[in-house]
């Protein structure tokens, strides 16, 4: 794609985001609707009009099990509501989990730094910036493809930062 059009493609995919936001009351775990400054804050955050007309893409990399969001946010769980506070669905924002190893594209940053726009395998998103880590394609493609790799078969097994293996730094899951 020429730079004009990423920068298209980037504006059109938040401001589809940014519109469903809008499009229904949403509200919080406890089914309480969110107030229009608090969507206001979810659509800052997303920082539309920061998108440059030449977005630079960054190779990328999921370091931990990633939720893809349609809003930049986190916990606590975001449900749509309907009037009455009856709750219609439970977290209508998420779009998907990103594995570890996966690889991404990052268009985006939140405007606080908090949250990618993304590009994967699963479509556009958000994710939690602490979830990412950035290389170059080969190094990624290395780490993503690796010609020898273990599959865990275990329901939480954990990996160690340390090589006595004292101390857990992330658990696995099956796959």
């Amino acid at each position: 794609m020429t730079p004009a059009a990423r920068s298209a493609a980037v504006r059109e995919a938040i401001g589809r985001e940014i519109a469903y936001l809008r499009s229904i009351p949403f509200g919080n775990m406890y089914g309480v609707a969110y107030s229009p400054r608090e969507i206001e804050r979810f659509e800052r955050e997303a920082a539309l009009d920061r998108v440059p007309g030449s977005p630079e893409v960054l190779d990328a990399v999921i370091v931990r099990r990633a939720r893809l969001r349609i809003v930049p946010a986190r916990y606590p769980v975001e449900m749509g509501i309907k009037e009455g506070s009856t709750i219609r669905a439970w977290d209508m924002w998420n779009l998907g989990v990103l594995r570890i190893g996966w690889p991404v594209y990052v268009l985006h940053s939140s405007r606080s730094g908090a949250f990618l726009f993304v590009l994967s395998d699963e479509g556009w998103g958000w994710v939690d910036a602490e979830d990412v880590a950035f290389g170059d394609a080969k190094s990624i493609s290395r780490f993503a493809q690796p010609e020898r790799f273990a599959v865990c078969t275990g329901d939480r097994a954990p990996f160690y930062c340390d090589e006595a293996c004292r101390f857990v730094s992330v658990w696995f899951s099956m796959g």
